[in-house]
């Protein structure tokens, strides 16, 4: 059995899905983070700055998601909190 979940970014506000830049941090998101073993939420090298933001409304699946991860023994994405400085 395989399961495919969806990586963080899918839910991120920064996200662009066009062919010639993924998202505003990258230009081609890096493999740690779309096999979901990288939440994004600390600077990566080459990202300008831009970190993972819940686009919100985003937030009822990121928790479903989230759900489905823990209950298949895998770490759940994180949130920013809202008042490190940082959008959550």
């Amino acid at each position: 059995m395989s399961c495919l979940l969806p990586p963080v970014c899918a839910f991120c506000k920064h996200i662009l899905n066009a062919p010639e830049q993924e998202c505003r941090a990258f230009q081609e998101i890096p493999d740690a983070i779309m096999l979901g073993q990288n939440d994004h939420l600390e600077p990566l090298e080459g990202d300008g700055g831009y970190q993972f933001c819940l686009a919100e409304e985003h937030r009822e699946a990121f928790s479903e998601v989230n759900d489905i991860r823990q209950s298949l023994g895998l770490a759940a994405f994180r949130l920013m909190p809202i008042d490190s400085g940082k959008y959550a």
